[in-house]
């Protein structure tokens, strides 16, 4: 069960639709996960892990660790975030090796 799953829906100011638009899955889906009707596989678990950028221990709920206040980012770094959740590895690879070029620029 993703035991921690709405309350980070909930902390994006996402409802159900929304985030299963951006995970591409139901919104049927979205909400048995929430309340314990089905179980995602791996795949998708990775997915929504990756997409708010927490654990999957944290996202299951054997981990108390919060995950990072989204509050305080502004809307460019909230999308960013989203969009980098969409990401395959080796894009996430390749952006974090971008960033850290332009950051070393910067020295």
């Amino acid at each position: 069960m993703l035991k921690n799953l709405k309350a980070l829906r909930e902390s994006r100011r996402l409802n159900q639709q929304e985030l299963a638009e951006l995970l591409h899955i139901s919104q049927a889906s979205v909400s048995k996960y929430e309340i314990g009707l089905a179980e995602p596989d791996i795949y998708i678990i990775k997915r929504i892990a990756n997409f708010f950028q927490v654990s999957i221990e944290y996202l299951i709920g054997d981990e108390k660790k919060q995950p990072m206040d989204n509050d305080s980012l502004t809307e460019k770094e909230k999308q960013f975030l989203a969009d980098y959740g969409k990401l395959s590895p080796l894009q996430k690879d390749e952006v974090r090796a971008l960033m850290r070029a332009h950051l070393s620029s910067q020295s």
